[in-house]
This record gives structure tokens, sequence and C-alpha cells, in this order.
């Protein structure tokens, strides 16, 4: 009590006390801070590992194999189109389904192997209005891909 006594001050009281308790107060906050900081490192390690897990999984897998398509680059608009899909081998009786999207909406032809070929012919109701022809064929696990460009002039180079 002599050192406090010593640094008495009549409007504050004893400093060496009043520092002890800031201190004290500081310290017990600086352990909150610290603790809260190790929960806040630990729950934001836990979301960075979910964030990883979700959004790090296997790639999406393409199909097995790509569908051979011969179909012209460009067609007369208002006249039919042939599509013709193969080779393959071995898919005889297999399904193949042709979705046609253009600027007339989508359209969805059906075929199967045969000889490892699918014939299809773009109904000329399809064909109607200019622009690109999406061609999307699905047989299996296999896909294929073509684009046609329908307008009024004639060249239907494959």
């Amino acid at each position: 009590m002599v050192y406090c006594e010593r640094y008495y001050n009549k409007r504050e009281g004893c400093l060496a006390l009043k520092y002890t308790q800031f201190a004290i107060h500081l310290w017990r906050r600086i352990d909150a801070f610290r603790h809260m900081m190790a929960h806040s490192a630990l729950l934001l390690s836990m979301v960075f590992v979910l964030l990883v897990a979700t959004t790090c999984g296997a790639p999406p897998q393409l199909p097995d194999t790509l569908l051979p398509l011969a179909v012209p680059t460009q067609a007369r608009i208002g006249e039919s189109i042939p599509v013709l899909v193969g080779p393959v081998r071995g898919d005889d009786g297999l399904p193949v389904r042709l979705m046609v999207v253009g600027r007339h909406g989508p359209a969805v032809y059906n075929a199967v192997f045969e000889n490892g070929f699918a014939q299809f012919d773009i109904a000329p109701q399809h064909t109607r209005a200019g622009g690109y022809l999406a061609l999307i064929v699905i047989a299996g696990d296999a896909r294929g891909e073509a684009s046609v460009m329908l307008n009024t002039r004639r060249n239907t180079s494959m």
C-alpha cells in the first residue's frame, strides 16, 4: 500500500492500482481476441475445406466416343437437309437421336444404326428461317455436333 500512497492522485485514486487493473483488463481482452481468432481460423479452414471439396471434384466426363457426322455446311432455306451419322462398328440396332435447334425452335428426330450408319433428313418445315442450325446427335454414351448455315444460295459443300 506504500506504493499506492506514493502515487496517489486525489482525483483518480491509486494510479498503480488503476494501471494494474487496466493491464489485467487488456490482457483478458487480448486473450479473448486470440481465442476468438483461433476459433475463427478453425472455422475459416473448415469452410475452405468444404469449398475445395465441393468445387474440385472429378471433372465432368465427356462421352467415350464422338460420332462422325456428314452434313452440308450450307443449305438453302426451305429444303430438306440429309444427315449421315457414322461409320461406327458394332452398333447395329442402337437408337440414335438428332436434335436440331434453330430460329424455328428445337426439333427431335429418331433413327437406328443399320450397317454402321444412321440416316436423317431434316424436314423443310425446320429449315424455313435463315441462320444457323445446331445439330446434336446422341447414341448411347457417344455424341456428335455440327452446324448448318441456311441461306438462299445453293452451296452444299460437305
